[in-house]
């Protein structure tokens, strides 16, 4: 259904510049992990403003498979006055940071690292500070956790299937002995279950003035039960609302309020991402294919009015089959290869496609991506025939 705004159709996956930056509105209560810990505390919902930068991209081997990702940094200070711990009321102030591995090809989370400095500040009395906790908590995903299973589209669904496993490391004098190191088999369902502007069952919304054709992805358990709910934003590349309860205890709601990318001209923060200042565009000649069958990719580099940009080195990479080429752009600004699809599945199952991968163009540290789909019913040999 369309709440507001409208439907944004069929969306591929968006990539990312170094540099670039979200500002989501941030709000999350501790108190599930502070009773957890058995600690006599009230503490509530705290809020405060988390920036994600793309720190770097790089490569890293995932699965025997050299694999393009990005490396992404959140950072946010919450702080809370009026909380009650141990006889006494004050502040509480946490320094929040999470940095997150993040595949290129499709945004699937490869590994996810959340750091907590906890401090508390009795009113009056400063000489009592105490540091609650100054912890990570590092989780891994085998081989990737898929949020987003691109092309998306209204009403599609998916499960993801994926072995987690979480340590914990730093040092609490609340939270004693910390939880040994866990590892196990995660299935989440998914759906998109709206679309249009972000607004929840209460009609609260995001304070950033656009993203009105957005996709609410909802997560379930296998009972049927909502786990979590992400409004996926494409025209700032990335979420513009999450809300999740992690396995520790914490429910962590942030939302969109600025978007800031790099090499783009016309930004406005607060309402409009504007336009990268180069594109680099990837397209194949079906986006539905048969197993093992070849398939026509080209990437084409345009400045922003669409001239084209010639002699630049492009590198087009199809990670599933380990494919890399690297060529030069012609006059036109393109260049052209032929790789086989394969048949390696995915970690987003469906009930109407084998799989679904990303092809990557690579300029430098620009970027470009589409992706395919695989379909074992498809003939391969018609799509021979027309190569």
């Amino acid at each position: 259904t369309v709440i507001e705004g409208e439907d944004p159709g069929v969306s591929d996956v968006p990539t990312w510049q170094i540099g670039d930056k979200w500002i989501h509105a941030g709000a999350f209560d501790p108190t599930l992990l502070v009773q957890n810990a058995g600690v006599d505390a009230t503490v509530g919902k705290i809020n405060g403003d988390a920036t994600t930068r793309v720190e770097s991209i790089t490569e890293r081997t995932i699965d025997n498979v050299s694999t393009l990702v990005y490396l992404t940094r959140s950072t946010a200070d919450f702080d809370k006055g009026g909380v009650a711990l141990e006889g006494y009321t004050g502040n509480l102030y946490i320094f929040y940071q999470v940095d997150e591995i993040v595949r290129v090809s499709d945004l699937a989370t490869i590994s996810s690292d959340l750091s907590l400095n906890v401090r508390y500040v009795p009113y009056g009395i400063s000489s009592l500070t105490q540091q609650i906790a100054d912890i990570t908590i590092s989780t891994g995903y085998d081989s990737a956790s898929e949020t987003y299973d691109f092309p998306l589209r209204m009403g599609e669904t998916w499960n993801t299937s994926y072995v987690s496993s979480s340590a914990w490391s730093g040092s609490s004098d609340y939270i004693t002995p910390f939880p040994a190191p866990t590892s196990g088999a995660n299935h989440t369902n998914w759906e998109v279950t709206s679309v249009g502007k972000p607004k929840n069952d209460i009609g609260e919304q995001i304070s950033y003035d656009g993203c009105n054709a957005s996709y609410e992805l909802t997560s379930f358990d296998d009972n049927g039960t909502e786990t979590s709910y992400k409004w996926f934003c494409p025209e700032v590349r990335y979420f513009a609302w999450s809300h999740t309860e992690e396995d520790i205890g914490l429910v962590i709601d942030f939302r969109l309020k600025q978007y800031l990318p790099v090499d783009s001209t016309n930004v406005i923060p607060n309402s409009e991402p504007g336009y990268r200042n180069n594109v680099l565009n990837v397209e194949s000649s079906s986006t539905i294919t048969a197993l093992d069958s070849p398939l026509e990719v080209w990437a084409n580099l345009t400045d922003s009015n669409g001239n084209p940009i010639s002699g630049q080195d492009i590198e087009i990479r199809y990670e599933p089959e380990s494919f890399s080429t690297t060529l030069t752009t012609t006059a036109n600004g393109s260049v052209w290869a032929v790789i086989n699809v394969g048949s390696k599945s995915d970690t987003s199952a469906t009930t109407f496609d084998w799989s679904s991968h990303g092809i990557i163009a690579r300029n430098g540290n620009m970027l470009g991506a589409t992706t395919i789909t695989l379909d074992e019913s498809i003939v391969g040999l018609d799509l021979v025939s027309g190569i």
